[in-house]
């Protein structure tokens, strides 16, 4: 984006996201090399884009952010449970077989 300055490695900074209790939904600048995983890569170039987010918005924001990481838990394991119960009902494929039986027998024996 224009604007934005470089960071310590001569790279355009980027605008990412924090969602950490203290700061949700609070953006910043940072070094484009930070990827969590490897921070060694980075210069450590950091800068607040906004304005620190005000102590109701945080509740409000987190108590969102609960509710929806509950819902999303109770719906993988709804979905963990349905995938399971029909992997054990199921053969062939079919969750619903009926197994008919013809059986001739002569008559007049």
């Amino acid at each position: 984006m224009e604007g934005f300055p470089n960071c310590h490695c001569n790279e355009l900074a980027v605008l990412k996201t924090s969602w950490t209790i203290a700061n949700p939904g609070r953006r910043f600048l940072g070094c484009p090399n930070y990827d969590g995983l490897n921070p060694g890569r980075s210069c450590g170039f950091f800068f607040w884009y906004d304005a620190p987010v005000q102590d109701r918005a945080k509740e409000v924001i987190n108590g969102l952010l609960g509710r929806l990481n509950n819902l999303e838990r109770e719906k993988n394991a709804k979905e963990s449970k349905e995938k399971k119960a029909y992997s054990n009902n199921s053969y062939f494929g079919c969750s619903n077989y009926l197994l008919v039986a013809l059986i001739l027998v002569p008559c007049g024996l």
